[in-house]
């Protein structure tokens, strides 16, 4: 099990970042990431507190759930792309492949970035939801997380001060509240899966590096034009086998992902800054304002006009 404690400032990382500051999620080869064990608790709750995110592209067979407290930039679990910041409520079910990586306004602006994370085996909760029906519903929620959870509203914030006090207890009144904890999330209405219902890790380390290849080339030229030629021979593949490899480990198309890491930035930019709408478009690697606008509107169900009006309402 997760022991108690870890020195974050000693804690070691699992990749390294790609690409340039704040692009990229980080070595796209999933690595095992191995949770040192502890006899004095059946979970761990660890504070993470560095001037970057920087465990890599991980993954490991305990169930992880992450507050971020600073920082921002882009989440990656799974085949899913989106942006964080502080607040943000995650829940990973085991062996789910995940990073955070922090964006080049954080970096810029030298925050710390920090986030308090429970780890845990599900096993053991699963049994005792067998023995224990007022469990249940716990159980239901780490099925759901196996896609990954992402959490707002009410349930959050609540969640959050709960998360903050765990540090701070120990023993049974530390397992309460964990459980506590869980139930709160079982039962919140604002909850999204990220990972796409047919996404399976693919751990082997040729499809990892292969994909590694292409997430770092990706990541390094999004803002100008990205051959598909270039793509194919970095993976050593012919471009029809180059696209049939990335959708089906992937489970979209390398267009559709490109296009996700462009729009990732366009709203980066769009919460950030002030530039206008067209500028925007083109300094996320968009050759035409309309194909930008269709685009954007289609991942974030909101034309980019109306996505900045309601982050700057709040």
């Amino acid at each position: 099990m997760p022991s108690n404690s870890k020195n974050p400032e000693t804690e070691p990382t699992t990749g390294r970042p790609l690409g340039e500051a704040g692009v990229g999620a980080g070595s796209a080869t999933a690595r095992y990431e191995e949770v040192v064990a502890g006899a004095d608790a059946s979970f761990g709750v660890l504070i993470y507190d560095r001037p970057s995110f920087e465990r890599g592209w991980h993954y490991h067979p305990e169930a992880e759930l992450t507050l971020i407290e600073e920082s921002s930039g882009s989440r990656f679990v799974g085949d899913h792309i989106g942006n964080f910041g502080p607040g943000d409520l995650v829940l990973l079910g085991k062996n789910l492949p995940h990073t955070w990586r922090n964006d080049a306004a954080a970096l810029r602006q030298a925050t710390r970035a920090r986030s308090i994370y429970v780890q845990f085996r599900s096993g053991w909760l699963e049994a005792s939801a067998g023995l224990l029906p007022e469990l249940g519903e716990v159980r239901k929620l780490l099925a759901r997380a196996a896609r990954g959870l992402s959490f707002t509203g009410p349930a959050r914030e609540q969640a959050a001060l709960q998360m903050r006090r765990l540090p701070e207890l120990s023993g049974l009144r530390r397992l309460t509240a964990f459980w506590e904890l869980l139930d709160e999330l079982a039962g919140a209405d604002g909850s999204e899966a990220l990972s796409s219902a047919g996404f399976a890790p693919m751990l082997d380390e040729l499809t990892s590096e292969r994909i590694r290849k292409i997430h770092k080339h990706v990541y390094s030229n999004f803002r100008g034009g990205i051959a598909h030629q270039d793509l194919a021979r970095l993976a050593g593949l012919s471009p029809a086998a180059l696209s049939k490899f990335f959708r089906r480990t992937t489970g979209r198309t390398i267009t559709e992902f490109v296009n996700e890491v462009r729009v990732g930035e366009a709203a980066r930019l769009l919460i950030d800054t002030s530039g206008n709408v067209s500028e925007i478009a083109y300094a996320s690697g968009f050759e035409s304002l309309a194909h930008f606008n269709s685009t954007f509107r289609a991942i974030k169900q909101l034309n980019p006009s109306r996505f900045r009006e309601l982050h700057r309402s709040q």
